[in-house]
């Protein structure tokens, strides 16, 4: 019985890190960037998109903002709605 939970677990676990992973690779695939969706009704000044990209962590290295985002997932933080 102790081996069976074990292996359902460890299943979990391994299905829940490959759906972490699956998100984040598509969102990154996803035509478009978004801040280029905030920019639609109104022009944005490049200090305006810098700061933006500070704000939302665009601008840090993928596996900086892998991590975040797992980390994310984890703890039920989603982040903001752009």
């Amino acid at each position: 019985m102790t081996r069976w939970l074990f292996r359902r677990v460890a299943q979990a676990v391994v299905t829940f890190a490959i759906a972490v992973v699956l998100m984040f690779v598509l969102m990154r695939l996803a035509p478009g960037d978004p801040l280029s969706r905030m920019q639609e009704g109104r022009p944005m000044s490049p200090a305006e998109v810098a700061h933006l990209r500070r704000l939302y962590r665009l601008d840090q290295p993928l596996d900086s903002q892998f991590r975040e985002f797992a980390h994310g997932v984890v703890t039920g933080d989603l982040g903001t709605s752009i």
